[in-house]
């Protein structure tokens, strides 16, 4: 159904760590005849996890913002999970790699924020969270 969504906070925002944050989502249909605009509430807790590490590791991303190829360096042969999230969640891009730089074509996906999650294996608990834009 055709329509328009409003999202509050606006997608892409990064949430502060805090309990019961609300998260709003509405939407208006374009034949307001037939059908009423809907809202929905959800409420959340940020928390911070102990086995996060987010840009201090010593991997490094490039090209980014990325309109196609993003490279992410390891500086070292290592066997990781990657996994890229898009703004609603869903897992857009996931493999293992045991290379020192593997490479993810990115020039399939819709221009947006996305979120590049790697998972060292040698280390399970270690996992590096970056920001990625696709352009």
């Amino acid at each position: 159904m055709p329509g328009t969504f409003v999202y509050n906070p606006t997608l892409g925002t990064i949430l502060e760590i805090g309990e019961n944050q609300e998260l709003m989502c509405e939407f208006t249909p374009d034949d307001m005849t037939n059908y009423n605009i809907v809202t929905a509430y959800a409420y959340i807790n940020v928390l911070l996890g102990d086995n996060i590490e987010s840009y201090t590791s010593d991997l490094s991303i490039y090209q980014n913002p990325t309109r196609g190829k993003l490279f992410i360096d390891f500086g070292e042969t290592t066997n990781a999970d990657i996994r890229v999230v898009d703004i609603t969640g869903k897992v857009v891009v996931e493999r293992t790699t045991s290379n020192s730089v593997e490479t993810l074509d990115m020039s399939e996906l819709p221009a947006g924020v996305y979120i590049i999650c790697v998972t060292r294996l040698e280390t399970s608990d270690n996992i590096i969270i970056k920001r990625v834009v696709v352009q």
